[in-house]
């Protein structure tokens, strides 16, 4: 086969600080949404390359800003670890995902030996042992649809059930503390990034290397 067009694929990553105020103690806390973007572009005949890599970057940005506007991760808060209102769909949706691989599983089971059923015993001439085998794989295809059925209703039902706030309030404290921090440190942290930033590099610095941002430390502070 003879190649006609070249493809581009690019992905974007990014973060950007969330300002959270506590449903439960009405204290501001950080932390950071991450999200990826990806895009793609065709330069047909080989033709417009960079102009084909240039979409696929634009799209790329454009799904991440996307995904970073209206992105939520639950992170409780680092002083009490109450999870919020607004977190608790998307806590929620992460639970038991491995019930839609068997859901998954269960329909394409159900889908193969039902159009097996349904085909073979319409065809011309067809094989009287095969058709009786295909009659039983109706069955098959039977508890395939309910095992599909049954795990997509289990995961729904388990799903609306959890709660994260029903942890211990200790462990809900420590995966604040872990994944953001209190407004005043975000505050401290940033204003030492602007200090740093203005300050003129020293006399030995390499000047193509641009000053980093410090590391963010998680650590609560009252």
């Amino acid at each position: 086969m003879i190649p006609y067009a070249l493809t581009y694929y690019v992905r974007e990553t990014g973060r950007l600080p969330r300002v959270v105020r506590c449903e439960q103690c009405d204290r501001e806390y950080v932390y950071f949404l991450k999200r990826a973007g990806e895009g793609e572009g065709t330069s047909l005949l080989f033709l417009e390359n960079a102009e084909a890599k240039e979409r696929a970057a634009r799209r790329a940005r454009a799904e991440l800003e996307a995904a970073l506007a209206v992105g939520v991760d639950p992170v409780p808060c680092p002083r009490c670890g109450w999870y919020q209102a607004h977190m608790l769909p998307e806590a929620r949706s992460r639970r038991h995902r491995w019930l839609m691989y068997v859901a998954g599983l269960g329909l394409a089971i159900a889908v193969i030996f039902g159009g097996m059923a349904v085909i073979v015993p319409n065809t011309r001439r067809p094989d009287p042992d095969f058709v009786e085998a295909t009659r039983a794989g109706g069955w098959v295809a039977i508890a395939g649809a309910v095992v599909a059925v049954g795990a997509w209703a289990l995961r729904w039902r388990l799903a609306a059930l959890h709660d994260p706030n029903d942890a211990p309030a200790a462990d809900r404290v420590a995966v604040g503390q872990a994944k953001a921090m209190t407004i005043e440190r975000f505050t401290e942290l940033l204003a030492a990034y602007e200090e740093s930033r203005s300050r003129p590099p020293p006399d030995d610095a390499d000047p193509a290397e641009p000053l980093s941002p410090p590391t963010p430390d998680p650590t609560p502070r009252a």
